[in-house]
């Protein structure tokens, strides 16, 4: 690249070095990588209401624990 002054893309000359190097490439464009696939999770409140968000309310919850139920409360 230095001799030739030219500039290659990450990922294209990743590519070819797995093909060459006869290794796993882990970005297939068949596999998407999503993180975002869920990011809410069901809380309980106290009043056994259901409540839906990505962070604990604000009110007291239920934390179901195996066979035993912890009520917390955020302050």
């Amino acid at each position: 690249m230095k001799e030739n002054e030219i500039n290659i893309y990450f990922f294209d000359w990743f590519s070819n070095y797995c093909k060459i190097n006869n290794l796993n490439y882990p970005f297939n464009r068949k596999k998407e990588l999503n993180p975002l696939s869920k990011i809410s999770t069901p809380w309980k409140t106290l009043g056994n209401k259901i409540v839906e968000s990505e962070y604990p309310p604000l009110e007291g919850i239920k934390l179901q624990m195996r066979d035993l139920e912890i009520e917390a409360a955020p302050l």
